[in-house]
Protein backbone atom coordinates (compact mmCIF):
# COMPACT_ATOMS: atom_id res chain seq x y z
CA UNK A 1 0.00 0.00 0.00
CA UNK A 2 2.51 2.77 0.75
CA UNK A 3 4.43 1.76 -2.38
CA UNK A 4 1.10 2.35 -4.48
CA UNK A 5 0.59 5.28 -2.83
CA UNK A 6 4.46 6.91 -3.32
CA UNK A 7 4.28 5.97 -6.93
CA UNK A 8 1.84 8.39 -7.44
CA UNK A 9 4.98 10.48 -7.08
CA UNK A 10 6.22 9.19 -10.58
CA UNK A 11 2.93 9.01 -12.26
CA UNK A 12 2.42 13.04 -11.33
CA UNK A 13 6.17 13.66 -13.20
CA UNK A 14 5.47 11.53 -15.76
CA UNK A 15 2.13 13.25 -16.63
CA UNK A 16 2.48 16.82 -15.83
CA UNK A 17 6.61 16.21 -17.84
CA UNK A 18 5.03 14.40 -21.08
CA UNK A 19 2.23 17.05 -21.42
CA UNK A 20 4.70 20.01 -20.74
CA UNK A 21 7.55 18.33 -22.82
CA UNK A 22 5.13 17.94 -25.98
CA UNK A 23 3.62 21.34 -25.63
CA UNK A 24 7.16 22.71 -25.48
CA UNK A 25 8.19 20.94 -28.28
CA UNK A 26 5.66 20.48 -30.89
CA UNK A 27 3.71 23.85 -29.50
CA UNK A 28 -0.28 24.06 -27.79
CA UNK A 29 -1.67 23.65 -31.57
CA UNK A 30 -0.24 20.15 -31.45
CA UNK A 31 -1.35 19.20 -28.13
CA UNK A 32 -5.03 20.68 -28.83
CA UNK A 33 -5.33 18.60 -32.41
CA UNK A 34 -4.16 15.60 -30.65
CA UNK A 35 -6.94 16.57 -27.95
CA UNK A 36 -9.43 17.13 -30.36
CA UNK A 37 -8.67 13.69 -32.38
CA UNK A 38 -10.21 11.63 -29.65
CA UNK A 39 -13.56 10.38 -30.12
CA UNK A 40 -15.84 13.28 -28.13
CA UNK A 41 -17.99 10.54 -26.47
CA UNK A 42 -14.03 9.45 -25.30
CA UNK A 43 -13.44 12.58 -23.98
CA UNK A 44 -16.65 13.75 -22.52
CA UNK A 45 -17.17 10.23 -21.19
CA UNK A 46 -14.18 10.15 -18.75
CA UNK A 47 -14.81 13.39 -18.14
CA UNK A 48 -18.30 12.30 -16.78
CA UNK A 49 -16.99 9.76 -14.91
CA UNK A 50 -14.51 11.69 -12.73
CA UNK A 51 -18.07 13.34 -11.21
CA UNK A 52 -19.65 9.81 -11.08
CA UNK A 53 -16.56 8.23 -9.29
CA UNK A 54 -17.13 10.33 -5.71
CA UNK A 55 -20.19 8.26 -5.49
CA UNK A 56 -17.88 5.09 -4.67
CA UNK A 57 -15.94 7.24 -2.01
CA UNK A 58 -19.15 8.61 -0.75
CA UNK A 59 -21.29 5.32 -0.66
CA UNK A 60 -18.19 3.56 1.35
CA UNK A 61 -18.40 6.11 4.01
CA UNK A 62 -22.24 5.92 4.90
CA UNK A 63 -21.22 1.98 5.00
CA UNK A 64 -18.85 2.63 7.71
CA UNK A 65 -21.71 4.50 9.84
CA UNK A 66 -25.01 3.38 11.23
CA UNK A 67 -26.84 4.97 8.37
CA UNK A 68 -30.35 2.57 8.76
CA UNK A 69 -30.49 4.16 12.37
CA UNK A 70 -29.86 7.34 11.62
CA UNK A 71 -30.77 7.75 8.54
CA UNK A 72 -32.71 11.08 9.23
CA UNK A 73 -29.99 12.68 9.17
CA UNK A 74 -28.38 11.81 5.92
CA UNK A 75 -31.61 13.12 4.20
CA UNK A 76 -31.42 16.47 6.60
CA UNK A 77 -28.14 17.45 4.81
CA UNK A 78 -28.96 16.12 1.58
CA UNK A 79 -32.23 18.85 2.08
CA UNK A 80 -29.68 21.55 3.56
CA UNK A 81 -27.84 21.20 0.47
CA UNK A 82 -29.67 21.15 -2.28
CA UNK A 83 -33.09 23.07 -1.44
CA UNK A 84 -31.10 25.48 0.96
CA UNK A 85 -28.03 25.45 -1.07
CA UNK A 86 -25.57 25.17 2.46
CA UNK A 87 -22.54 24.92 1.84
CA UNK A 88 -20.34 21.83 3.58
CA UNK A 89 -19.12 24.27 6.05
CA UNK A 90 -22.40 25.73 7.15
CA UNK A 91 -24.55 22.10 7.55
CA UNK A 92 -21.21 20.87 9.62
CA UNK A 93 -21.92 23.66 12.02
CA UNK A 94 -25.67 22.50 11.79
CA UNK A 95 -24.40 19.14 12.56
CA UNK A 96 -22.67 20.43 15.29
CA UNK A 97 -25.32 22.15 16.97
CA UNK A 98 -27.37 19.16 17.34
CA UNK A 99 -24.64 17.07 18.37
CA UNK A 100 -23.90 19.51 21.10
CA UNK A 101 -27.65 18.70 22.04
CA UNK A 102 -27.48 15.21 22.10
CA UNK A 103 -24.58 15.34 24.49
CA UNK A 104 -26.71 18.03 26.86
CA UNK A 105 -29.50 15.90 26.85
CA UNK A 106 -26.74 13.10 28.45
CA UNK A 107 -25.03 15.60 30.63
CA UNK A 108 -24.92 14.28 33.79
CA UNK A 109 -26.03 15.31 37.19
CA UNK A 110 -23.26 17.27 37.95
CA UNK A 111 -22.88 19.43 35.50
CA UNK A 112 -19.48 17.83 34.34
CA UNK A 113 -17.78 18.96 31.01
CA UNK A 114 -16.57 15.99 29.10
CA UNK A 115 -13.95 18.75 27.29
CA UNK A 116 -12.69 19.81 30.33
CA UNK A 117 -9.44 18.68 31.41
CA UNK A 118 -9.31 15.58 34.42
CA UNK A 119 -6.27 13.51 35.89
CA UNK A 120 -6.92 10.56 34.17
CA UNK A 121 -6.42 11.88 30.96
CA UNK A 122 -3.15 13.66 32.41
CA UNK A 123 -2.20 10.18 33.72
CA UNK A 124 -3.25 8.04 30.79
CA UNK A 125 -0.34 6.19 29.89
CA UNK A 126 0.10 7.88 25.92
CA UNK A 127 1.83 5.07 23.15
CA UNK A 128 2.53 7.66 20.98
CA UNK A 129 5.55 9.90 21.76
CA UNK A 130 7.29 13.08 20.03
CA UNK A 131 9.50 10.62 17.34
CA UNK A 132 5.80 9.02 16.53
CA UNK A 133 4.43 11.88 16.02
CA UNK A 134 6.88 13.51 13.99
CA UNK A 135 7.03 10.10 11.83
CA UNK A 136 3.39 11.11 11.25
CA UNK A 137 3.81 14.47 10.38
CA UNK A 138 6.83 14.17 7.99
CA UNK A 139 4.19 11.34 5.87
CA UNK A 140 1.22 13.91 6.07
CA UNK A 141 3.43 15.91 3.43
CA UNK A 142 2.24 13.53 1.02
CA UNK A 143 -1.25 13.48 1.82
CA UNK A 144 -2.21 14.45 -1.90
CA UNK A 145 0.56 12.41 -3.55
CA UNK A 146 -1.79 9.69 -4.76
CA UNK A 147 -5.16 11.63 -5.42
CA UNK A 148 -7.66 9.99 -7.06
CA UNK A 149 -11.71 10.78 -7.81
CA UNK A 150 -12.97 8.03 -5.79
CA UNK A 151 -11.61 8.37 -2.44
CA UNK A 152 -9.84 11.61 -2.68
CA UNK A 153 -7.05 11.66 -0.48
CA UNK A 154 -7.65 8.21 1.46
CA UNK A 155 -4.03 6.86 0.70
CA UNK A 156 -2.54 9.63 1.63
CA UNK A 157 -4.29 10.03 5.18
CA UNK A 158 -3.62 5.85 5.52
CA UNK A 159 0.01 6.04 4.54
CA UNK A 160 0.32 9.15 7.09
CA UNK A 161 -1.27 6.81 9.74
CA UNK A 162 0.15 3.68 9.22
CA UNK A 163 4.03 4.28 11.57
CA UNK A 164 0.77 4.37 14.22
CA UNK A 165 -1.15 1.78 13.48
CA UNK A 166 1.59 -0.42 13.31
CA UNK A 167 2.54 0.37 17.14
CA UNK A 168 -1.03 0.26 18.19
CA UNK A 169 -1.60 -3.40 16.17
CA UNK A 170 0.44 -6.18 16.67
CA UNK A 171 -2.00 -8.70 15.32
CA UNK A 172 -1.95 -8.50 11.93
CA UNK A 173 -5.64 -9.05 11.97
CA UNK A 174 -6.74 -5.63 13.20
CA UNK A 175 -3.80 -4.06 11.92
CA UNK A 176 -5.87 -5.31 8.54
CA UNK A 177 -8.88 -4.10 9.99
CA UNK A 178 -7.04 -0.96 10.82
CA UNK A 179 -5.39 -0.06 7.64
CA UNK A 180 -9.18 -0.52 6.07
CA UNK A 181 -10.43 1.63 8.21
CA UNK A 182 -8.66 5.01 7.17
CA UNK A 183 -8.40 4.22 3.75
CA UNK A 184 -11.95 5.82 3.84
CA UNK A 185 -12.93 8.84 1.46
CA UNK A 186 -11.12 11.49 2.87
CA UNK A 187 -11.14 14.92 1.99
CA UNK A 188 -9.71 18.23 3.61
CA UNK A 189 -7.56 21.27 3.47
CA UNK A 190 -3.65 19.39 3.80
CA UNK A 191 -2.76 21.56 6.92
CA UNK A 192 -5.94 21.07 8.85
CA UNK A 193 -6.68 18.02 7.72
CA UNK A 194 -3.54 16.96 9.67
CA UNK A 195 -5.97 18.16 13.13
CA UNK A 196 -8.58 15.43 11.88
CA UNK A 197 -5.44 12.68 11.90
CA UNK A 198 -4.46 13.64 15.27
CA UNK A 199 -7.55 13.29 16.80
CA UNK A 200 -7.82 9.80 14.55
CA UNK A 201 -4.46 8.64 16.12
CA UNK A 202 -5.97 8.78 19.27
CA UNK A 203 -8.92 7.50 18.29
CA UNK A 204 -6.87 4.30 17.09
CA UNK A 205 -5.23 4.08 19.97
CA UNK A 206 -8.66 3.86 22.06
CA UNK A 207 -9.60 1.10 19.58
CA UNK A 208 -6.49 -1.06 20.22
CA UNK A 209 -6.92 -1.01 23.93
CA UNK A 210 -10.38 -1.54 23.49
CA UNK A 211 -11.55 -4.23 21.10
CA UNK A 212 -14.77 -3.44 22.67
CA UNK A 213 -14.93 0.01 21.18
CA UNK A 214 -17.07 0.17 18.08
CA UNK A 215 -15.06 1.12 14.54
CA UNK A 216 -17.91 3.47 13.61
CA UNK A 217 -17.05 6.06 15.99
CA UNK A 218 -13.85 6.94 14.11
CA UNK A 219 -15.48 6.83 10.85
CA UNK A 220 -18.15 8.79 11.79
CA UNK A 221 -15.71 11.81 13.59
CA UNK A 222 -13.71 11.89 10.37
CA UNK A 223 -16.15 12.55 8.63
CA UNK A 224 -17.80 15.00 11.21
CA UNK A 225 -14.47 16.63 11.27
CA UNK A 226 -13.64 17.21 7.15
CA UNK A 227 -16.00 19.57 6.42
CA UNK A 228 -15.56 22.35 9.04
CA UNK A 229 -11.72 22.22 8.51
CA UNK A 230 -11.94 22.17 5.31
CA UNK A 231 -13.50 25.27 5.77
CA UNK A 232 -11.31 26.79 8.04
CA UNK A 233 -8.74 25.55 6.04
CA UNK A 234 -9.63 27.22 3.11
CA UNK A 235 -10.50 30.15 3.83
CA UNK A 236 -7.77 31.33 6.70
CA UNK A 237 -4.77 29.88 4.46
CA UNK A 238 -5.77 29.50 0.96
CA UNK A 239 -8.19 32.84 0.93
CA UNK A 240 -6.24 34.86 3.08
CA UNK A 241 -2.51 33.92 3.98
CA UNK A 242 -2.02 33.17 0.97
CA UNK A 243 -3.63 36.25 -0.81
CA UNK A 244 -2.31 38.71 1.58
CA UNK A 245 1.45 37.08 1.15
CA UNK A 246 1.07 37.38 -2.67
CA UNK A 247 -0.02 40.52 -2.90
CA UNK A 248 2.99 41.85 -1.20
CA UNK A 249 5.36 39.32 -3.55
CA UNK A 250 3.63 41.10 -6.60
CA UNK A 251 3.65 44.38 -5.64
CA UNK A 252 7.17 44.13 -4.78
CA UNK A 253 8.66 42.32 -7.87
CA UNK A 254 6.65 44.48 -10.15
CA UNK A 255 9.11 47.20 -8.40
CA UNK A 256 11.99 45.20 -9.03
CA UNK A 257 12.54 43.82 -5.96
CA UNK A 258 14.39 40.58 -5.99
CA UNK A 259 12.73 39.78 -2.64
CA UNK A 260 9.61 39.42 -3.88
CA UNK A 261 9.28 35.91 -4.85
CA UNK A 262 10.96 35.31 -1.42
CA UNK A 263 8.34 36.90 0.60
CA UNK A 264 5.68 35.04 -0.89
CA UNK A 265 7.27 31.65 -0.82
CA UNK A 266 8.98 31.60 2.43
CA UNK A 267 5.83 32.18 4.87
CA UNK A 268 3.70 29.65 3.31
CA UNK A 269 6.33 27.18 3.39
CA UNK A 270 6.59 28.20 6.83
CA UNK A 271 2.75 27.86 7.39
CA UNK A 272 2.80 24.62 5.82
CA UNK A 273 5.23 23.23 7.90
CA UNK A 274 4.32 24.69 11.30
CA UNK A 275 0.15 24.34 10.83
CA UNK A 276 0.56 20.84 9.91
CA UNK A 277 2.65 19.84 12.79
CA UNK A 278 0.91 21.76 15.59
CA UNK A 279 -2.67 20.20 14.08
CA UNK A 280 -1.35 16.68 14.73
CA UNK A 281 0.05 17.41 17.88
CA UNK A 282 -3.12 19.29 19.46
CA UNK A 283 -5.04 17.66 17.90
CA UNK A 284 -4.00 13.92 19.46
CA UNK A 285 -3.92 15.72 22.99
CA UNK A 286 -7.36 16.83 22.16
CA UNK A 287 -8.38 13.44 20.99
CA UNK A 288 -6.26 11.87 24.31
CA UNK A 289 -8.48 13.91 26.63
CA UNK A 290 -11.65 13.86 24.66
CA UNK A 291 -11.35 9.67 24.67
CA UNK A 292 -10.44 9.81 28.52
CA UNK A 293 -13.24 11.79 29.20
CA UNK A 294 -16.03 10.08 27.39
CA UNK A 295 -15.01 6.45 28.94
CA UNK A 296 -15.18 8.19 32.32
CA UNK A 297 -18.56 9.49 32.18
CA UNK A 298 -19.96 6.18 30.00
CA UNK A 299 -21.00 8.56 27.11
CA UNK A 300 -19.13 6.96 24.56
CA UNK A 301 -22.44 5.82 22.94
CA UNK A 302 -23.66 9.17 22.55
CA UNK A 303 -20.45 10.44 21.65
CA UNK A 304 -21.53 7.68 18.76
CA UNK A 305 -24.52 9.02 18.04
CA UNK A 306 -23.19 12.46 17.79
CA UNK A 307 -20.37 12.16 15.33
CA UNK A 308 -22.61 9.89 13.19
CA UNK A 309 -25.01 12.70 13.36
CA UNK A 310 -22.71 15.21 11.86
CA UNK A 311 -20.22 12.52 9.66
CA UNK A 312 -24.29 11.82 7.86
CA UNK A 313 -24.94 15.31 7.59
CA UNK A 314 -21.71 16.23 6.18
CA UNK A 315 -21.25 12.98 3.41
CA UNK A 316 -24.81 14.62 2.27
CA UNK A 317 -24.06 17.71 1.73
CA UNK A 318 -20.45 16.24 0.04
CA UNK A 319 -22.73 14.00 -2.12
CA UNK A 320 -24.40 17.54 -3.67
CA UNK A 321 -21.14 19.05 -3.95
CA UNK A 322 -18.81 16.18 -5.69
CA UNK A 323 -21.22 13.67 -7.06
CA UNK A 324 -22.49 15.03 -10.70
CA UNK A 325 -24.74 13.18 -13.33
CA UNK A 326 -26.80 15.48 -15.27
CA UNK A 327 -29.27 14.26 -18.27
CA UNK A 328 -28.88 15.51 -21.67
CA UNK A 329 -32.28 13.91 -22.85
CA UNK A 330 -34.89 16.18 -24.70
CA UNK A 331 -38.31 15.27 -26.05
CA UNK A 332 -41.09 16.99 -28.04
CA UNK A 333 -44.17 16.58 -26.27
CA UNK A 334 -47.16 18.54 -27.60
CA UNK A 335 -44.94 20.74 -29.78
CA UNK A 336 -43.30 21.61 -26.97
CA UNK A 337 -39.29 20.47 -25.98
CA UNK A 338 -38.52 18.86 -22.64
CA UNK A 339 -35.65 18.74 -21.40
CA UNK A 340 -35.52 15.63 -18.79
CA UNK A 341 -33.02 17.18 -16.26
CA UNK A 342 -35.59 20.22 -15.90
CA UNK A 343 -38.17 17.76 -15.25
CA UNK A 344 -35.96 15.36 -12.42
CA UNK A 345 -35.38 18.74 -10.80
CA UNK A 346 -39.41 19.65 -10.65
CA UNK A 347 -39.45 16.40 -9.00
CA UNK A 348 -36.37 16.31 -6.77
CA UNK A 349 -33.55 17.83 -7.17
CA UNK A 350 -30.46 16.00 -7.00
CA UNK A 351 -32.59 12.74 -7.46
CA UNK A 352 -29.66 10.99 -9.38
CA UNK A 353 -26.64 11.70 -7.64
CA UNK A 354 -28.30 10.61 -4.28
CA UNK A 355 -30.04 7.49 -6.30
CA UNK A 356 -26.46 6.37 -7.82
CA UNK A 357 -24.80 6.84 -4.19
CA UNK A 358 -27.90 4.95 -2.52
CA UNK A 359 -27.38 1.75 -4.79
CA UNK A 360 -23.53 1.86 -4.70
CA UNK A 361 -23.94 1.71 -0.43
CA UNK A 362 -26.52 -1.33 -1.66
CA UNK A 363 -24.21 -3.21 -3.37
CA UNK A 364 -21.04 -2.37 -1.26
CA UNK A 365 -23.16 -4.18 1.45
CA UNK A 366 -23.70 -6.92 -0.48
CA UNK A 367 -20.56 -8.02 -2.17
CA UNK A 368 -17.28 -8.91 -1.03
CA UNK A 369 -16.15 -7.02 -4.36
CA UNK A 370 -18.76 -4.40 -4.15
CA UNK A 371 -16.11 -1.46 -4.86
CA UNK A 372 -15.00 -2.59 -7.70
CA UNK A 373 -18.19 -3.28 -9.08
CA UNK A 374 -18.82 0.10 -8.41
CA UNK A 375 -15.63 1.89 -10.13
CA UNK A 376 -16.86 -0.42 -13.21
CA UNK A 377 -20.43 0.77 -13.07
CA UNK A 378 -19.32 4.37 -13.16
CA UNK A 379 -17.35 4.01 -15.86
CA UNK A 380 -19.90 2.63 -17.54
CA UNK A 381 -22.41 4.85 -16.68
CA UNK A 382 -20.32 7.95 -17.78
CA UNK A 383 -18.40 6.65 -20.98
CA UNK A 384 -21.89 4.90 -22.82
CA UNK A 385 -23.75 7.78 -21.17
CA UNK A 386 -22.16 10.60 -23.51
CA UNK A 387 -21.98 8.08 -26.32
CA UNK A 388 -25.28 7.21 -26.57
CA UNK A 389 -26.43 11.24 -25.63
CA UNK A 390 -27.86 10.00 -22.25
CA UNK A 391 -25.67 12.53 -20.23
Amino acid sequence: MERTHLTGLIVFFVIFFIATFFALRFGSEWVSNLVASLPAWLNTGLKATSTILPAVGMAMLIKMMDAKKYWAFLLLGFVLAEYLKLDVLAISLMGLAIAAGVFSLSKREDGENIFADNENSENREILLDRKDLKKVFFRSFFSMTSINYERYCNLGFCYAMIPALKKFYKNEEEYKEALARNNEFFNCHPYTGNAVIGVTLALEEEKSRNQQMAPEIISSTKAALMGPLSGIGDSLFKATFMTIFAAIGAGMSLNGNFLGPIVFIVPNVLLNVFSRWYFIKYGYRFGIKLVSKINESNLIDKFVQAATIVGLMVTAAMVVSFVKLPIALQFISAGKKVVVQELLDQILPGLLPVAVTLIYYKILNKSQKGNYICIVLSFVIGIFGKLFGIL
